[in-house]
């Protein structure tokens, strides 16, 4: 189970998640959404250890990821790719994605 507790992430001195908790259990499916600049990206980088958690924790089936390299949160088996498609110029939303 991936899990968020009270998580404050963001870039350099401008916060984009203030307390997101959030969980995603093993063999369900797990949308987020919301208007453009909400955080979902944000918060997917935090999961990948490219953005700082300034504050809470990031757990994969219990064991902390927040302050791992980005290298850390790979080898749990998770990875964050873009979607292939359209040429249409329109931004491409990232995925997470866990093998195994």
């Amino acid at each position: 189970m991936l899990t968020l507790e009270h998580v404050d992430a963001g870039y350099g001195r401008v916060q984009v998640l203030r307390g997101l908790s959030f969980g995603a259990r093993a063999g369900e499916v797990t949308c987020v959404m919301g208007r453009n600049g909400a955080g979902k990206t944000t918060m997917l980088r935090a999961i990948m250890g490219q953005v700082a958690v300034t504050s809470g924790r990031i757990l994969l089936d219990g064991a902390a990821l927040e302050g791992l390299a980005p290298t850390g949160s790979r080898n749990s088996g998770s990875a964050m790719c873009r979607r292939a498609g359209a040429s249409s110029g329109r931004s491409r939303s990232p995925r997470i994605s866990r093998s195994g």
